[in-house]
């Protein structure tokens, strides 16, 4: 078994610690941000399953970390870039269907930069590290 490098480690754990912020959010606080602005809520079940999904890849990051296993980092990069991809798509696909107040085209678009650097992040420590 080949050990996780510090670097590597790095970035899983910053991956973890944005996953964890944005699912305490997307879980408990979006749509009373969103009420403070008198804007219209989102939907519970998109909100609650985005905020559970990001929580659930904050946790699998810190398994991964914890049995510092460098096949089982490379499993972990291949999923969350590939479901960033999928979010990003996603977003931009919404955005073109469904027109939506100022406020959450803007937090639409700044999950989508988000994920976009984190992906470029994760796409070079995949490649790096394969």
């Amino acid at each position: 078994m080949i050990e996780i490098p510090k670097s590597l480690k790095t970035v899983m754990k910053i991956n973890a610690a944005i996953f964890f912020k944005a699912s305490l959010v997307y879980i408990a606080m979006i749509n009373i941000f969103l009420d403070l602005f008198s804007l219209p809520a989102f939907d519970f079940l998109y909100s609650g399953i985005f905020g559970g999904t990001l929580l659930i890849f904050g946790i699998l990051a810190l398994v991964v970390i914890s049995r510092d296993d460098i096949t089982q980092a490379i499993h972990y990069l291949e999923l969350m870039i590939i479901w960033q991809i999928m979010v990003i798509i996603i977003n931009i696909q919404t955005l073109i269907a469904h027109p939506y107040p100022e406020l959450p085209i803007f937090v639409i678009w700044v999950n989508n930069v988000i994920f976009l650097i984190m992906t470029g992040v994760n796409i070079y420590f995949y490649r790096r590290y394969r």
